[in-house]
């Protein structure tokens, strides 16, 4: 495991979770950097590193790899709960290509799975 940021120190860590707890690590949180394009590219190379190391992470665990087998079935059984949330805002047409969408999902066999990261993206 590579070391943590320069001046931070190693906490506990979890494997199994992907989780590192740190002590606090040296900047400046991103939604107070204002519109410097530089550090915005900054902050986007440095998500691109983490992403890709999470990426290379290696094969997914029995548990793990479950569970994201199972995310498609979900999606595609979460499609009737969306459409019900969006009620008259999609036309009949939209819907029936979201029914269509999940009933593909539910076809389309086995993927290959991996680790992935929740919402890459701003939050300011």
């Amino acid at each position: 495991m590579p070391s943590p940021p320069s001046g931070t120190h190693l906490i506990d860590s979890r494997a199994q979770d992907l989780a590192l707890l740190l002590t606090a690590v040296p900047g400046v949180p991103v939604k107070e950097l204002g519109p410097d394009a530089a550090k915005w590219r900054a902050v986007h190379q440095q998500a691109g590193a983490l992403c890709a190391r999470l990426h290379e992470a290696g094969e997914l665990d029995p548990t793990d790899r479950g569970q994201a087998e199972a995310s498609l079935k979900a999606a595609a059984d979460g499609a009737e709960k969306y459409l019900a949330r969006a009620g008259d805002r999609l036309t009949p047409d939209e819907q029936q290509l979201v029914r269509d969408h999940a009933a593909q999902l539910r076809r389309v066999g086995p993927v290959p799975a991996g680790y992935i990261h929740g919402g890459n993206r701003p939050t300011h």
